[in-house]
């Protein structure tokens, strides 16, 4: 099981920063689709691990970029990109204990 959740938190770390970097880009666009679409995959990706704080700024900008409101989507990326920092942040610490624990 830690296996899993080990591999689904690499994957968040690898993958979350290129995402936000694609939401930003496609709001400053004005593109709704895939500001949607980049908003919605960052809430999963980091719901998945249980970070909800997150999640809930990257559900914020899903619907936000659904409504074709770009301003305020724009307002809360920084919001965004803080929490999910701080996500990361503890991910990596919490594998990097867990990995130095001698193994059963």
């Amino acid at each position: 099981m830690w296996d899993l959740a080990e591999e689904l938190a690499n994957m968040t770390i690898s993958d979350s920063p290129e995402i936000v970097v694609s939401l930003r880009e496609s709001i400053a666009r004005e593109d709704g689709e895939a500001a949607h679409r980049h908003a919605h995959s960052l809430k999963g990706l980091v719901a998945g691990l249980g970070c909800t704080r997150c999640a809930a700024t990257a559900g914020r900008i899903e619907a936000l970029a659904a409504q074709r409101d770009f301003q305020a989507a724009r307002t809360l990326l920084p919001e965004l990109e803080n929490q999910l920092d701080l996500s990361l942040t503890g991910l990596r610490q919490h594998f990097a204990d867990r990995n130095s624990l001698p193994q059963a």
